[in-house]
């Protein structure tokens, strides 16, 4: 921070001579380096600057003592917390007088030459600051300054009535949402339940951490890699990823908001910040949600925004349609960052662990996990179950999969499967002819599912299964369902002939020379068409 001499400096000449005279002093010429020096030492002189200091107005000294702990702040935040210094002409100051009628406790400390004011080159970029000159902040009286506290406060046992502690769970939606996207499903057909993560969301840590590409696609080597590693160092290497990912926009994640144009926000630096606040939070300790991001509103509320502006960024509320511009919507963004953040992904990382006062409703508190300390230097946490579990395989064709069947496993039996939901801390798949034809057009042969199933499933395949399977391999499909219309007539001279018409192409099948099978809702065209061959037609279906 500049010292007192280059703030001095900075005011024009009758500023200087209104921070002179309140500190009991005079300049003969305001101009003069010399005698600037010399003030700023008089100022400076301990004694001195404690009786001023001593006599400022209560909330003036309040405001110098907050500003000295966090040492500078964005000045459009400064000012919409503790007030304006107002701007005028050195002709109007002369009337006026400020340094003698202030209008605020801002403009105090503006007229002691304690508050300045300047643009600095600070991450995220350079914007204008309120400081406290460097020498002025040493002459602050420690016990004046108090350590720097927690936002927010603890939470009441209440509040932390229900907890629910961290698990792993990601790992197995990971695996869930890689086998899905491997068989060409859609993000809204991938569910991802207790905890519930949006596809999106895990799909973009994915992508930081190089399983996925951009478009999606798995990149195989990693995403065989990250399925093969033991869970704890596989949730070590997603939160690491986590923590230092320029890419990953937690912003851009939040459902319900439109993001619009070419403006750019900073997610890592967001990030650091906010878990810069979050670590002096003591362990141990349930800590009350609402109040921190509450308290992030009224002291850091510029935490992601540049300058504090809150108009360049096009922001639209999806299901009203409007722009959420403005400070009043601070809450509707940067309130629903901090959620996300504190109750969805550090929690389903493995960082924190949540608790609500009415069982099954959002959390209302949070503390750091076990996992917290290790995951933050990037090693694995202990006490992870063993992926050793085995599949249970019915002979209709239907397999239960636990959460501790090999990943690598489930991922590859998916691939031959289709899905139908999780039940019990299981993952249900079915082997059928339409599952095999996918897995045949991606290049896999069913000899793989058989070797998976032969040495992963808890007891020899039922015999029906087994041949089935078999004569899957030797012919492919041997039993279909169609559906369709019945089309019956009296001669076959007349399937003849509308073989021979251009309603041929709603000819499913022929079943024998009097008896074809057509496409449903082609009943009236092939009825035109007979009566124009000739022949009338009565539809006896049952609608």
């Amino acid at each position: 921070m500049p010292k007192l001499i280059d703030l001095l400096r900075n005011h024009e000449p009758d500023i200087r001579e209104g921070i002179a005279e309140a500190w009991g002093f005079s300049l003969s010429d305001p101009d003069n380096e010399q005698e600037l020096a010399e003030l700023s030492k008089k100022i400076l002189h301990k004694d001195q600057f404690q009786e001023v200091f001593e006599s400022l107005p209560d909330p003036s000294k309040k405001i110098l003592i907050n500003l000295v702990q966090i040492r500078h702040m964005p000045w459009i935040q400064f000012s919409r917390k503790f007030g304006q210094v107002r701007i005028m002409g050195s002709g109007q100051r002369e009337r006026v007088r400020p340094d003698l009628h202030p209008k605020s406790p801002v403009e105090v400390l503006w007229y002691y030459g304690l508050l300045g004011r300047a643009f600095f080159d600070l991450p995220p970029e350079p914007q204008e600051f309120a400081f406290v000159p460097d020498d002025v902040q040493a002459l602050v009286a420690p016990s004046n300054v108090m350590q720097e506290k927690a936002l927010g406060r603890k939470a009441t046992k209440k509040e932390a009535s229900f907890i629910y502690p961290i698990n792993d769970r990601i790992l197995d939606h990971t695996c869930t949402l890689l086998a899905g996207l491997r068989s060409g499903c859609k993000f809204e057909e991938i569910k991802l339940q207790k905890p519930a993560i949006p596809p999106r969301a895990l799909a973009s840590l994915l992508i930081s951490v190089n399983i996925l590409a951009k478009n999606h696609q798995l990149n195989s080597e990693k995403t065989k890699a990250h399925l093969k590693t033991n869970r704890g160092t596989a949730l070590a290497s997603l939160a690491s990823t986590w923590l230092h990912s320029k890419d990953f926009n937690e912003l851009r994640l939040l459902r319900g908001l439109v993001f619009e144009g070419k403006w750019q926000n900073n997610p890592l630096q967001t990030r650091k910040t906010i878990l810069g606040w979050l670590q002096h939070i003591p362990a141990n300790t349930w800590w009350n949600i609402k109040s921190f991001i509450s308290d992030v509103q009224v002291r850091q509320p510029d935490f992601q925004r540049p300058a504090g502006d809150y108009d360049s960024w096009f922001i639209r509320d999806e299901s009203s349609g409007k722009y959420l511009r403005g400070f009043s919507n601070w809450e509707k963004v940067e309130g629903r960052l901090l959620r996300f953040i504190i109750t969805g992904l550090m929690h389903w990382l493995g960082f924190i662990d949540l608790a609500s006062h009415i069982k099954d409703r959002a959390p209302t508190a949070f503390r750091w996990s076990s996992w917290s300390q290790k995951l933050f230097q990037g090693l694995p946490p202990e006490g992870f179950a063993k992926e050793n579990s085995k599949i249970t395989a019915t002979s209709d064709g239907k397999l239960r999969v636990s959460r501790l069947v090999p990943r690598v496993v489930r991922y590859q039996i998916a691939r031959f499967c289709e899905w139908e939901g999780e039940k019990r801390k299981n993952y249900i798949y079915r082997i059928t002819a339409l599952s095999l034809k996918k897995a045949a057009a991606q290049g896999l042969n069913v000899k793989h599912l058989q070797s998976l199933l032969s040495r992963y499933a808890k007891q020899p395949l039922m015999p029906s299964l087994l041949q089935a399977l078999q004569r899957w391999q030797k012919y492919s499909l041997q039993v279909s369902f169609k559906q369709g219309v019945l089309l019956c007539v009296h001669d076959k001279v007349i399937l003849e002939k509308l073989m021979k018409s251009h309603s041929k192409r709603y000819i499913i099948e022929i079943l024998n020379s009097r008896t074809a099978l057509i496409k449903a809702g082609c009943m009236e065209i092939i009825q035109a068409t007979l009566t124009e061959l000739g022949y009338l037609s009565e539809i006896e279906l049952q609608l």
